[in-house]
């Protein structure tokens, strides 16, 4: 006859197996949120490199970048405006190859430096996870060409993870 106070043999194997089983789909869960969450920031790295290939093709952008003149500002910041509320993106950045911004959500902003370097000398489009100060986005960053296929500079897209 058992003693009260001490589990039986079948309820200490049926405890483990409990425990066990809850561990498995608890490690399993948070492996598939992992692998979901980096797909997904993958899928919204390519989608803010489209943007920015977009936007850097532009032949009226690439004109005002290349050689600026009066109505141009207005121009690249409506243009960036206008894409930026259509694809929902947190930002659309352009910039020349001194770095000076032409467009910025933050009107303030335009003609200032940026302080980072153009990523994009390399020809390449890049994309990234950015834990920035309006929180973690993706971005893709394009490089934009004149006509005759100079570089003359570079666009910047986030988008938010919360969005």
């Amino acid at each position: 006859m058992p003693r009260l106070g001490v589990r039986r043999l079948s309820s200490q194997i049926f405890a483990s197996q409990l425990a066990i089983l809850i561990a498995t789909v608890v490690m399993g869960f948070v492996l598939f949120a992992h692998q979901e969450r980096g797909q997904l920031d993958r899928q919204y790295e390519q989608r803010s490199v489209a943007i920015a290939q977009t936007v850097a093709d532009m032949p009226d952008v690439q004109i005002c970048v290349e050689h600026p003149s009066g109505g141009c500002a207005a121009l690249v910041q409506a243009r960036a405006t206008k894409v930026q509320f259509e694809t929902k993106a947190a930002y659309v950045v352009v910039i020349d190859m001194n770095r000076v911004r032409h467009s910025h959500p933050d009107s303030n902003l335009i003609g200032d430096q940026v302080e980072e370097p153009i990523v994009t000398i390399d020809g390449q489009t890049h994309a990234g996870i950015d834990h920035g100060a309006t929180g973690r986005s993706a971005n893709g960053k394009a490089p934009m060409y004149s006509a005759d296929g100079a570089m003359i500079g570079e666009v910047s897209v986030g988008i938010k993870e919360s969005a």
